[in-house]
């Protein structure tokens, strides 16, 4: 089973990049803020907790760090992480990983891999886990090597004379 993945960032093309990059990769949920993502943390769309909350840091209404100060209360046992752009002091005294947005090539993945494994109860599913986590990464690595390839090799379509 995939690990699930609740995305959130008020910025729509972010999530759709994400969803682009890592929906084949786990069972993602997006969210546009912090009120929508606890409405899913309280009632999670396949009654189980999920596994990782990665969230932005600066969205109207509710920070990422008040958000994942909430998520812990609400599901405890779900990982937390942080992308911000920002050196905010905030985020530094949040007990929840940080990552600069955007986040290095495989640099995500990885961080969701290691906070999986890192959530188990058991060895046996910490075992199981980071099976699934690093095939998780190894295919998000392709999929953003092939994405980045295809947006290097696209070329503007020609520019039509106009007569005047």
């Amino acid at each position: 089973m995939k690990p699930s993945v609740l995305f959130v960032d008020d910025e729509a093309p972010v999530r759709e990049t994400w969803k682009y990059l890592y929906g084949d990769l786990f069972r993602c949920t997006f969210a546009s803020n912090g009120t929508e993502a606890l409405q899913f943390l309280h009632h999670p769309p396949e009654g189980r907790p999920f596994d990782v909350l990665v969230t932005d840091q600066r969205m109207p209404g509710m920070s990422g760090v008040q958000l994942c100060r909430k998520a812990r209360l609400v599901s405890p046992k779900t990982a937390r992480i942080i992308l911000t752009a920002f050196d905010d002091p905030e985020v530094r005294l949040c007990p929840c990983r940080r990552l600069e947005k955007p986040p290095e090539d495989g640099k995500l993945e990885k961080v969701v891999h290691e906070a999986i494994v890192g959530a188990s109860v058991s060895s046996d599913e910490a075992r199981e886990k980071e099976s699934r986590a690093e095939a998780a990464h190894q295919a998000a690595r392709k999929n953003f090597r092939e994405a980045t390839a295809k947006l290097l090799s696209w070329e503007p379509p020609a520019l039509e004379e106009v007569e005047t």
